[in-house]
């Protein structure tokens, strides 16, 4: 059975580092729409500090915890396991780097009502992404795996 290049090495690695980026990114940039300073004097610089601030403690507490795998989950208890280790990873980096962003931006604190929906809204970007990838990963799985044959089928 030949080595399946998209579920294990490093490139498994940086592209899961790859999609947390694009959905932080995407999670920043809606966020400045909503909050009507997309079009903003400096809302380019604004929200470069904020990807980076939010996704740097997240992607090294992510790495430590295991949320960057080497070869993608095979089970769905796996993928689970997968999950948690990102959930916690951003259960502790959101605070973090919502602190490292306020000092970066000279602000004095963090809003409260800020960060309790910045760490919900973040973490369904991040694990929306990746339950789309777990799911597209398991039906690729499906489709390629033999078939069986049944109990019932006549032998030849």
């Amino acid at each position: 059975m030949r080595r399946e290049l998209w579920r294990e090495g490093a490139h498994v690695q940086l592209g899961l580092l790859l999609g947390d980026a694009a959905a932080l990114i995407a999670f920043v940039l809606l966020g400045q729409r909503a909050h009507g300073v997309a079009d903003a004097e400096g809302a380019l610089w604004r929200a470069g500090v904020q990807v980076i601030a939010l996704g740097l403690p997240y992607a090294l507490l992510g790495a430590l915890l295991g949320a960057y795998p080497s070869a993608l989950p095979r089970t769905g208890m796996a993928w689970l396991a997968l999950a948690a280790r990102a959930g916690i990873a951003a259960l502790f980096a959101v605070p973090l780097g919502l602190f490292v962003r306020a000092a970066w931006l000279g602000q004095s604190g963090v809003p409260l009502l800020f960060a309790a929906v910045a760490l919900p809204l973040g973490t369904v970007f991040v694990g929306g992404w990746r339950l789309m990838l777990a799911v597209g990963v398991r039906l690729r799985a499906s489709r390629a795996a033999p078939l069986r044959p049944s109990a019932t089928a006549p032998r030849t």
